[in-house]
């Protein structure tokens, strides 16, 4: 985007010209927060979004995770917590196994079927199972909230974000 102002060389067309560029300047120092503000309000919502389509068979109590925004040093952060948090993202069982999460080798996490929880019960196809609230369970597959949380972001909304916030900015020169 280019953008062209025309100064005659007077005084008052310098001190104009000084005072826009400050302005700028002031600006563009606030332009990081801004955007990482917004983009950290549209991946919540997205996010939120997220929990309430995966599990519509309440096979997780989404009710027990809760998401938020929290600033840090560097601009904001997606943050969610709850007692199933862990089993939406990553997945249990045969079904988490059968739609693994990409990044679960990243975390010191248990592989698929394996754990203190997890049944030695093998049906007739080979799969573990388990009886959860007196129904049969192979597991959950992974949700991967978060997962394409970040996703949606890098390939939705950043670069859009960072072109309006950068035009605003810019067309008040």
């Amino acid at each position: 985007m280019n953008k062209v102002k025309k100064v005659n060389l007077d005084v008052n067309d310098l001190n104009s010209l000084i005072k826009s560029l400050k302005t700028l300047s002031s600006d563009l120092e606030k332009l990081p927060k801004e955007i990482t503000k917004e983009v950290a309000n549209e991946g919540l919502k997205f996010l939120e979004r997220e929990y309430i389509s995966t599990y519509t068979d309440h096979t997780i109590d989404i009710s027990t995770i809760s998401t938020n925004i929290i600033e840090t040093n560097n601009g904001y952060s997606i943050v969610a917590q709850g007692e199933d948090l862990l089993y939406a993202e990553f997945g249990t069982g045969e079904r988490g196994a059968d739609n693994g999460h990409p990044l679960k080798g990243d975390f010191d996490l248990n592989p698929y079927n394996s754990g203190p929880i997890v049944s030695t019960h093998i049906n007739k196809n080979g799969r573990h199972y388990w009886f959860y609230e007196g129904e049969y369970s192979e597991g959950n597959p992974s949700g991967k909230q978060m997962f394409n949380t970040a996703n949606y972001l890098k390939d939705n909304v950043i670069k859009k974000v960072m072109k309006e916030k950068v035009g605003e900015v810019i067309s008040k020169v």
